[in-house]
């Protein structure tokens, strides 16, 4: 019961045993939500759509030039230039590619999955396999592309239940990837 007092009623001087058995109830429920949370996380064995978009700056391509500056023609600087010829424009703006796969995930963390590559102009298949590492909800880890010897590197990525997403590097490439499972 609460403790009146000049008129006023105490709450937190009431039925301190009541007031104990709700917070102990309200902290049993945060436990089984966050161990069925955790539960969902570590589910990632089995198949997972990856849609995976790869990003990188432009390529320009230069060269550097020797030129003349102010009136002695001896008095030279070298500068560097776009390299442009005939047969090449000094840039490459391929600089996007989609790409969607279907992973097989062991309960290990270990993947494989046939993959396909959507560029400007042209389609590609490709394999891909690798490791993933799950810590709570959020994950890292490597993939491996055939015929590529520069493997992804999963910076951050989070999974809960049924869909995930995340980040990756890969040389001077950038990768941003949504899972969900199948």
């Amino acid at each position: 019961m609460a403790a009146a007092s000049g008129g006023k009623v105490h709450v937190m001087q009431g039925n301190r045993k009541f007031l104990m058995s709700v917070v102990a109830a309200g902290l049993a429920v945060l436990a089984a939500s966050a161990t069925s949370a955790n539960a969902a996380c570590a589910a990632l064995a089995g198949s997972w759509y990856f849609y995976d978009m790869q990003g990188q700056s432009p390529g320009i391509q230069s060269k550097f030039t020797s030129v003349v500056v102010g009136p002695n023609l001896n008095n030279k600087q070298t500068l560097e230039t776009f390299s442009f010829t005939n047969t090449n424009n000094g840039y490459d703006n391929m600089t996007t590619t989609v790409i969607k796969c279907l992973m097989t995930v062991k309960a290990t963390g270990s993947f494989t999955a046939p993959c396909t590559a959507y560029m400007p102009g042209k389609t590609q298949n490709v394999n891909i396999s690798g490791k993933l590492t799950l810590s709570a909800c959020d994950f890292g880890g490597t993939i491996n592309v055939q015929g590529d010897p520069t493997p992804v590197t999963i910076q951050g990525g989070h999974v809960n239940g049924n869909a995930g997403a995340g980040i990756a590097t890969q040389g001077t490439m950038f990768h941003h990837f949504t899972l969900v499972k199948k």
